[in-house]
């Protein structure tokens, strides 16, 4: 008969390091689920502020209708209110500026009157404040992500 000890028995062994290795992956997969949906919310922003920017972008009647523009780029984002962000878009994190240029080439800046004939461009910038995953474990933090779209306007 073969006297065994406890000292040579490994059958634990698996079960301490799965224990211990657990957390560690329970922290990735909870760090990767917040990246991810970081992600996803500052794509819609991002494409919030495009949807509102093609929409300005049509004619030089639409480029200054900034109300519409605002709501045009607000419809787009109905995916982040669905989510129960604390603090979706608003009218106020969405902000519509028209600058001029003297030739196509030209570098966009504040539009005059005195331009006989200028390019237009339309910028729409989108903001949302989105609170982490962790905050009710104590991590009171929040994440501040931009959307920025600019185009030329098309026609006359």
């Amino acid at each position: 008969m073969v006297k065994r000890s406890f000292t040579d028995e490994s059958s634990g062994v698996a079960l301490l390091e799965l224990a211990l290795v657990c957390p560690l992956l329970i922290v990735l997969l909870l760090g990767a689920a917040e990246y991810g949906r970081l992600c996803y919310v500052g794509m819609e922003v991002t494409n919030a502020a495009h949807a509102g920017v093609t929409y300005g972008t049509q004619n030089r009647i639409y480029a200054n209708d900034n109300p519409t523009i605002q709501t045009v780029a607000l419809n787009e984002e109905t995916n982040i209110v669905n989510m129960n962000v604390p603090s979706p878009l608003d009218t106020s994190s969405i902000t519509v500026q028209q600058f001029c240029a003297a030739t196509y080439n030209g570098t966009p800046g504040a539009c005059s009157t005195t331009a006989p004939n200028p390019v237009e461009w339309v910028q729409v910038q989108s903001r949302v404040t989105v609170a982490s995953l962790f905050h009710p474990y104590g991590y009171n933090g929040t994440y501040t992500l931009h959307g920025n779209a600019m185009m030329r306007v098309r026609g006359k």
